[in-house]
Order: structure tokens, then C-alpha cells, then sequence
């Protein structure tokens, strides 16, 4: 059985069952050939395009033709990747060999924005706030919600595109920033009790 493995995060967890399941062949498509052990099965390292399109993802599938294809997102930097992969596996053959969540669940997953319209829908308690387009639109939510608040860009990496404002000053100096960017959340900042039902607004 020939696997190709999108992304290496905790790899040797996941090769080990993949490998006692049949696997005899390892394809893995990683911004890093992490000098793995295969216990005998054949091994591949493919550079991985951390910008990668869905296109791009079908055409590795085509070139590489696994028996299953494995997304193994969590490593820092790839996590826009959900959606790339929901993407091209709905693109791909309906059975073929990736498997992942539909784009309408990988989208709210990848986006703070949409994530922050959906939980608010449904009732999840998320922090007060809205998702401005514009700077204008973020200093009116921020002078709604009064305090300090958070500004999150809406499609950022992990720990990236979140700023803190404490004071009006602070915002400004955010929002006045070259590399912010639009849509984004801005949310009251949480100190203490963030899943407060009070916080549910």
C-alpha cells in the first residue's frame, strides 16, 4: 500500500499504525525530510509548498498516486492548509485516496472571522466583538466594547496577525500598521472567565 503524507507534525505517531495497517510505501510532502525510520518500507521526501493551491495538491496526487492520502496538519505554518486540502479533496475523484473535512467546515476552521460569525450563531460562547472591514469599522466596534480588546486577522497563522490594544492610543498605533490586514475580529479582551456565559452576547 503506497501512503503519501501531507506534512510531518508528530509523524512518528502516525507512520507506526500506518505501517502495521500495510503500508509499504511512504511518500511524505514536508517543508523538512525528518530522516525517519520506515522499518523496511520505501521511502519518498517531496518538498513541501507551504502556498500550495488545491490545483496543486490534485496534481501531487496525480504524480505520486497513493493508495491514501494522509493530511497531518498541526505543524506551525500549515494550518491555512485545511482548507487547501478540503479543497482539492473535493475536487479529486469522490472515493479517491484523500479523505478530509468538506470545505464548509474547513473554511470557519481556517477563518477567526467566519469561526467568530458561526460560534456566535449557534450560541458558543466567544469573546464580545465583531469583524470590521475597514479601521474605521474596527475603532466603532472597539468604542462599543470599551476596554482593552483583541485584533485577530481572520487568515493568519498561529500565533500570528493577533494584537493586543490596551489603550485607545495602542489601537491606534495598531491600526495604523502597514501589515495588518482585513477582514480581521476584534474581540474584548479576555483576562480571566472567556467561556462566561456572559461573554455569549
Amino acid at each position: 500500500m503506497k501512503v503519501l503524507i501531507l506534512g510531518h507534525y508528530k509523524l512518528d505517531r502516525l507512520l507506526a499504525p500506518l505501517l502495521a495497517g500495510g503500508a509499504t510505501d511512504v511518500v511524505l510532502w514536508s517543508d523538512s525530510d525528518p530522516g525517519i525510520d520506515t522499518h523496511g518500507a520505501s521511502f519518498q521526501y517531496i518538498p513541501m509548498d507551504r502556498s500550495a493551491s488545491p490545483e496543486d495538491i490534485v496534481a501531487l496526487l496525480a504524480e505520486v498516486r497513493p493508495d491514501i492520502a494522509v493530511p497531518n496538519v498541526s505543524g506551525e505554518g500549515e494550518e491555512q492548509l485545511i482548507l487547501v486540502y478540503a479543497q482539492a479533496a473535493e475536487r479529486a475523484a469522490p472515493h479517491g485516496p484523500l479523505r478530509w473535512h468538506p470545505p464548509s467546515f474547513a473554511e470557519p476552521a481556517t477563518d477567526k472571522a467566519s469561526f467568530h460569525r458561526v460560534a456566535r450563531s449557534l450560541g458558543l460562547p466567544v469573546p464580545d466583538g465583531d469583524v470590521p472591514a475597514t479601521p474605521e469599522d474596527a475603532r466603532r466596534i472597539a468604542g462599543l466594547l470599551g476596554g482593552p480588546v483583541m485584533l485577530k486577522e481572520a487568515r493568519a497563522q498561529a500565533r500570528a496577525g493577533v494584537r493586543a490594544a490596551l489603550t485607545p492610543r495602542s489601537l491606534e498605533a495598531v491600526l495604523s500598521g502597514h501589515d495588518l490586514r482585513f477582514p480581521l475580529v476584534v474581540q474584548r479582551m479576555c483576562r480571566r472567565a472567556c467561556n462566561s456565559p456572559a461573554l455569549r452576547g
